[in-house]
């Protein structure tokens, strides 16, 4: 058997090795046709690429649309008396919803707690959707119930100094479409006229 020596084997490498531009190859194994269909096949896939990359940003944008934005800003602008029971009274908390975003916003129902002077006052729930248009605000009802001894330890509170108005904190969970839960914290103080129905307020700040 004849034995190649060291520049045959060499030169049989050379012939044999593919090159490392895939472009170059198709030129040099296939046919004209084939390496058109190579070609044309990687330039498709960069294209394919691009419109993935386009789809999935698209889709981002979307999502952040589909969100909600910026969370909605309540605040308490009035209580008032609904009704009168030997251990529990019922009172309607009336908010202000703020649509800080360009799009409608709907709220399709809350729960909160109200604290007066640092003592709990009452518990309030609300079914009622509320439709706020962008850069708008609406008023929301919320029912809630106030234990006659809350009522009493407010009155005690009140005979012990004079004040012209009376602190309070607001807060709890609005049900958001394209949100979910949205918390909300807001602390004021409340006029004794708005007490005594003479007058509203909105006065607070968000924590």
């Amino acid at each position: 058997m004849k034995r190649t020596n060291c520049t045959e084997q060499k030169e049989l490498v050379s012939q044999i090795r593919t090159p490392a531009n895939p472009a170059m190859a198709s030129a040099q194994y296939f046919s004209q046709e084939e390496t058109l269909m190579w070609q044309k096949f990687h330039g498709n896939k960069r294209w394919l690429l691009l419109l993935a990359l386009a789809w999935a940003a698209l889709l981002c944008s979307g999502c952040g649309a589909m969100s909600g934005g910026k969370p909605p800003q309540l605040s308490l602008v009035n209580i008032g008396l609904e009704g009168v029971g030997l251990f529990e009274q019922r009172m309607s908390l009336a908010l202000r919803v703020q649509n800080p975003n360009a799009a409608e916003m709907k709220i399709r129902g809350l729960s909160c707690t109200l604290d007066i002077n640092g003592l709990r006052f009452a518990q309030g729930v609300s079914a009622r959707p509320v439709e706020i248009p962008g850069y708008g605000d609406s008023l929301m009802k919320v029912s809630a119930n106030v234990g006659t001894g809350s009522v009493l330890r407010q009155l005690q509170s009140l005979a012990a100094g004079s004040r012209e108005a009376i602190d309070y904190h607001l807060q709890g969970h609005a049900e958001v479409s394209g949100q979910g839960q949205v918390p909300f914290d807001q602390v004021g103080d409340i006029p004794l006229s708005l007490l005594l129905g003479e007058e509203p307020v909105e006065s607070g700040r968000r924590l």
